[in-house]
């Protein structure tokens, strides 16, 4: 019979030996779970790679280098000392009477233009704008350079500096306001010479190369749409003058060619970040949060990087469809993608762009142009049969069909027809807190906002 002793060292063994066999448990589980983990890392790292061995094998450079290859790919040099020039120049002549002045300052501009009455800040745009004439001269003096234009910037990803772009601006806010002065004065070739300095500038920095630089593309083409519009209301142009600007509007705005482009350099960017440039998240990741940092590694991981690669995919499909739904698309995949993120500081969440914003501003920019355009034909209408049309349905004698002035998601444009001259008009989605009855009526109902181009 065993004795005390014994008993009590079988005791403790048994506890010892059960107490391992628990602790094993949660050790294997873990093991388990590593394996998996370390398996489901290297088939996403596969996966990845295979995703790039296409560009790989065409002798393509990956992160930084394919962004710089891919600007010199399809920008020109040939008017790069000339623009750089224009871009300098525009933006260090100023003094402090130009924050007085409407467009390049914080005036802001009459509802309409209208020769007939006085406008107070004539006299001093006249001697701005006679101050910076040489300006004004290279500018139009490089309008047939070839478009886009390149720039020396150095891709560094999301750190990459894109000054010379965001300088774009002031240089059509110089021209817009040369426009309005010259309409203002019914100099109908000053006017035309601003606008055509507009669609250059637009098109120099056209460099379609990710969100940010497609936005301020955007941005500039809408001044030059709106410059066109508001031309309109000042009876100043022929018919020459008049199917010259029609001609430069008659096609489409290429939405789904845009998006794809947009996107695809945009992936072409992250792939830069996370393999060249890691170290430059970091001041990103601190500006979200301290404990943000100290996460990062784990956003380095392949299946991170994978399922970042693959959301782009999926993001340029989106055009497959056509333009005509893209901007509702979008709008259902941010929704889609915003339910499904459990952490709102993931890799994802980090690099994807806003895209239902991008999709807007590019259903903007279509819709914009299809305004203009049918505002410059109901003029074109009326100066070759000295009537306005009676509806937009009589278009089509000129060429138009009602596609051209039917918005995607509003239908076809409001039209009027006043005692002194005829307006187009459509829901500002962006300007109204009242939303129409009817939002694919276009119709006036009061409180409901407009974007409004009269037409003289």
């Amino acid at each position: 019979m065993p004795n005390q002793t014994d008993r009590r060292s079988a005791s403790r063994y048994q506890l010892s030996y059960g107490l391992l066999l628990v602790s094993l448990v949660p050790c294997a589980i873990l093991l388990a779970m590593g394996l998996a983990a370390g398996r489901r890392e290297w088939v996403a790292s596969g996966q990845l790679q295979a995703k790039l061995k296409p560009l790989r094998a065409a002798g393509l450079p990956l992160g930084n280098a394919a962004l710089n290859q891919r600007f010199r790919d399809v920008a020109s040099t040939e008017g790069t000392a000339a623009w750089s020039r224009i871009s300098m120049l525009c933006n260090s002549f100023r003094w402090q009477t130009v924050d007085l002045l409407p467009i390049v300052g914080a005036q802001d501009l009459p509802a309409k233009i209208d020769p007939d009455a006085p406008w107070e800040e004539d006299e001093p745009v006249g001697k701005y704008l006679a101050a910076i004439k040489p300006i004004l001269d290279l500018i139009h003096a490089a309008v047939d350079d070839p478009k886009p234009v390149w720039q020396p910037i150095e891709f560094r990803g999301i750190q990459t500096d894109l000054t010379p772009l965001q300088n774009a601006r002031v240089i059509s806010r110089i021209l817009r306001l040369e426009a309005e002065h010259a309409l203002f004065h019914r100099q109908a070739d000053r006017a035309l010479r601003a606008i055509d300095g507009l669609q250059a500038n637009a098109a120099a920095y056209d460099w379609r190369l990710f969100l940010v630089g497609e936005l301020v593309h955007l941005a500039l083409y809408q001044m030059y749409l709106d410059t066109i519009g508001r031309s309109l209301s000042v009876d100043i142009w022929n018919q020459d003058q008049i199917n010259s600007l029609m001609a430069r509007l008659q096609a489409p705005y290429p939405v789904t060619q845009r998006w794809r482009e947009c996107l695809a350099t945009e992936q072409l960017m992250v792939i830069a970040t996370l393999e060249n440039n890691a170290a430059a998240i970091r001041p990103l990741a601190h500006l979200m949060g301290g404990g943000v940092a100290g996460r990062l590694p784990l956003w380095f991981t392949p299946q991170a990087r994978l399922d970042l690669y693959n959301a782009y995919d999926e993001l340029q499909s989106l055009a497959n469809g056509g333009a005509e739904q893209l901007s509702r698309r979008a709008r259902n995949w941010d929704r889609t993608f915003t339910q499904k993120a459990a952490d709102d500081l993931s890799l994802q969440g980090l690099f994807l762009p806003a895209t239902q914003q991008f999709s807007a501003a590019l259903d903007r920019a279509s819709g914009k142009r299809k305004m203009t355009h049918t505002a410059l034909a109901i003029k074109y209408f009326n100066v070759k049969h000295e009537r306005w049309p009676e509806k937009l349905d009589e278009l089509v004698q000129i060429g138009l069909t009602q596609t051209d002035w039917t918005l995607r998601e509003q239908g076809p444009l409001g039209y009027e027809i006043n005692e002194t001259d005829a307006e187009i008009f459509c829901y500002s989605a962006y300007q109204s807190e009242q939303q129409p009855s009817n939002p694919a009526v276009i119709q006036r109902e009061p409180g409901v906002a407009y974007d409004t181009i009269s037409i003289r």
